[in-house]
């Protein structure tokens, strides 16, 4: 599986067997940032919430997604009208398209971003986070990671590497990403869901 360059690579393998032990069980090893993940703000601050500190519906809620432009951009004219037409939602997604590249090295470049205004208005609402599919919120060879600290201190969560985007035909759906309940986790792999209705 992919993960953020210089992270650990997942391992899965089996340790016991319905042939040699009578019951199937696996080892899983892998970084809280695996796969579709969570990041909470005590990733990158030691004051910040981990996983263990936020309530069951933190993430849950009621999603849009925006799509990015051929120019790699998101609009700020349909983020506003979406609000306007369907109220302020607990997630915007932003759909690059870019979960298509899943497996190969142009998943890890060139990625559409928010920009810094969409960011700060999305950040002045009172709503329980982003997500994206791509690999990150920021440019992979950033330092700064700004969209992620902005994020955080708003108190939202992150959702990154989702996939399928593409395949929500309605305009508002209901979203789903439980973490794993981690005592002081900085993220956790989610089985991130759109219900539609």
């Amino acid at each position: 599986m992919p993960v953020f360059p210089g992270s650990e690579s997942p391992l899965v393998k089996s340790a016991c067997s319905i042939e040699q032990e009578g019951f199937n069980e696996l080892i899983i090893h892998f970084s809280t940032h695996t796969g579709t993940h969570i990041d909470v703000p005590f990733h990158l601050k030691s004051d910040g919430l981990s996983i263990s500190d936020l309530p069951a519906d933190t993430f849950m809620g009621k999603a849009f997604c925006l799509k990015s432009s051929e120019e790699k951009t998101f609009s700020l004219e349909e983020f506003e009208k979406k609000v306007l037409l369907y109220g302020i939602p607990d997630f915007v997604l932003f759909h690059t398209g870019w979960d298509k590249y899943w497996g190969s090295e142009k998943y890890f470049a060139d990625f559409p971003l928010p920009s810094r205004e969409l960011i700060d208005i999305i950040t002045g609402l009172k709503i329980k986070g982003v997500g994206i599919d791509a690999i990150s919120i920021d440019p992979v060879i950033s330092k700064e990671l700004e969209n992620h600290h902005l994020l955080f201190a708003a108190g939202y969560i992150i959702i990154e590497n989702l996939s399928r985007l593409d395949k929500i035909t309605e305009s508002v759906f209901d979203l789903y990403c439980f973490p794993l309940k981690i005592s002081n986790a900085d993220g956790s792999p989610v089985r991130a869901i759109a219900h539609l209705n």
